[in-house]
């Protein structure tokens, strides 16, 4: 059995876990090329660069976290990325909700 420290370390691991999966950031990336050609991108190799743009933006913002994590603490970057996914993930909704296009 664990101490309950390690017991609260373990929850909020697998809980910070779930979460990033249950917010959908994933299957935004895995669906990309989908929504983008719902927001009217059709050219296949435009198509690729917004995906691989998507994909680019994700590592050069892991990349910094990576670095300020320790100055800036972990609890105001986990904050700070909520609220990042939040209005991202709502300006996706909101965009693609009508059926309109994102030009």
């Amino acid at each position: 059995m664990p101490t309950p420290t390690v017991r609260r370390m373990l929850i909020a691991g697998v809980g910070i876990h779930f979460f990033e999966h249950a917010t959908g950031t994933k299957a935004v990336i895995l669906y990309g090329p989908r929504i983008f050609k719902k927001a009217g991108v059709t050219a296949r190799k435009k198509l690729l660069l917004a995906t691989v743009g998507v994909g680019l933006t994700k590592l050069v913002f892991i990349t910094l976290s990576t670095f300020i994590i320790d100055r800036v603490g972990r609890r105001k970057l986990l904050l700070t990325s909520i609220a990042g996914m939040i209005v991202a993930l709502k300006g996706i909704a909101t965009c693609s909700a009508g059926g309109g296009t994102l030009r």
